[in-house]
This record gives structure tokens, C-alpha cells and sequence, in this order.
């Protein structure tokens, strides 16, 4: 589980990049309320990401981080704020970080 946090940083790190590069291929939209571009569309893999502010771990409880990681995708359930979304694998941000030239052979988890 502690990888899930690497998982995270990582993918942060590759939307940051992504976002910056790659201006074909994502288009930002509005989540909550309209200005806030939280959300970003990939039309490469076709997938809506959600940006990572909203599920950073220190904002759920939990006393440890698998703790904190699980109340995140507690919250992807029917009724919960991230409802309708679905956890990132590493093949997903992979697959991301590919679909904006980024070479992904020189990533790896620590």
C-alpha cells in the first residue's frame, strides 16, 4: 500500500508535465463550481482525470496513510464526493504519461 503514495506523486508530477506539453491532447473543465479546472480530460486515452489537490491524504483521516489512501477510495462509492471516479493504476498514469511523449522506460517505483 505505501506505493499508492509514490503512485500519487508520480502521477502529480506527470500532470504537471502533461498539462504543460501536451496541448492537443487535454482539455481542462470546471468540477465543483465554474473557474476551478479540476478536471482534466485526456481525448488521447480518453479518460476525465481529477486533479490531485482534491485527494491529497492529509485532508482525510486515518492514522496512517494506507488509513488516509482508503478513505480516498471509500469515497468513490455511490454517495461519496468522488463518486463516479475511479483509482488511477500505475498502468493508467503510465499510459497517461505515454499519450504526452513522456518515456516512460526511465520511471520507476522506488
Amino acid at each position: 500500500m505505501r506505493y499508492h503514495w509514490i503512485l500519487k506523486f508520480i502521477a502529480s508530477v506527470i500532470l504537471l508535465a502533461f498539462h504543460g506539453t501536451a496541448t492537443a491532447a487535454v482539455i481542462q473543465h470546471d468540477w465543483l463550481v465554474p473557474g476551478d479546472g479540476l478536471l482534466t480530460y485526456d481525448d488521447v486515452n480518453q479518460r476525465e482525470w481529477l486533479d490531485l489537490t482534491e485527494t491529497q491524504l492529509f485532508k482525510f483521516p486515518g492514522g496512517t496513510l494506507e488509513e488516509q489512501y482508503q478513505a480516498v477510495v471509500d469515497h468513490t462509492l455511490p454517495g461519496g464526493m468522488f463518486a463516479g471516479f475511479t483509482v488511477a493504476t500505475a498502468e493508467d498514469v503510465r499510459a497517461l504519461a505515454e499519450s504526452a511523449g513522456i518515456d516512460t522506460t526511465t520511471l520507476r517505483n522506488k
